[in-house]
């Protein structure tokens, strides 16, 4: 076994992880899509680099969909089309907030809106509808320390 076959580097930088993602994948894609999208894009849809750097996970999952690649989250969301749904109302209730909290700024809405639904799919992703287990394990710690100190 070779150690360096491309195969075995690849898999080795793809290990290291941020939200459930490849660190390598998620940081290379929103770096390109967020430059591209400074010079390419019309500035009607353009909305700064944050905006264009989140905009790479949706073209990313579409594209996984489209050439037919099977990932874990594409996976996820062609099998279960519920939790995309879910993700998407998520964001359109941050919508309402938003524009309330930010009245006249449609391109920070909007990166909002698109941080909100994408975060949402990928906790989801991760934990199902459930706490992460450290949490639940404080929360559960909480609410006996709170009864007993009631009683």
């Amino acid at each position: 076994m070779d150690i360096l076959t491309d195969d075995c580097i690849m898999n080795n930088i793809r290990s290291y992880k941020i939200i459930g993602l490849p660190t390598i994948d998620l940081v290379g894609s929103f770096v390109t899509f967020a430059m591209i999208g400074q010079y390419y894009l019309p500035h009607q849809i353009n909305n700064g680099y944050i905006f264009n750097g989140l905009m790479s996970i949706p073209i990313g999952i579409a594209s996984h969909i489209a050439f037919g690649i099977e990932t874990p989250l594409t996976n996820y969301i062609t099998d279960e089309p519920k939790h995309l749904v879910h993700s998407l109302g998520i964001g359109l209730v941050m919508s309402s907030i938003s524009k309330y909290l930010f009245i006249n700024n449609n391109s920070t809405v909007a990166t909002t809106v698109l941080a909100t639904s994408l975060m949402s799919l990928i906790y989801m992703f991760n934990f199902s509808h459930d706490l992460p287990k450290p949490v639940k394990k404080q929360l559960i710690k909480l609410y006996f320390k709170y009864r007993r100190w009631t009683m």
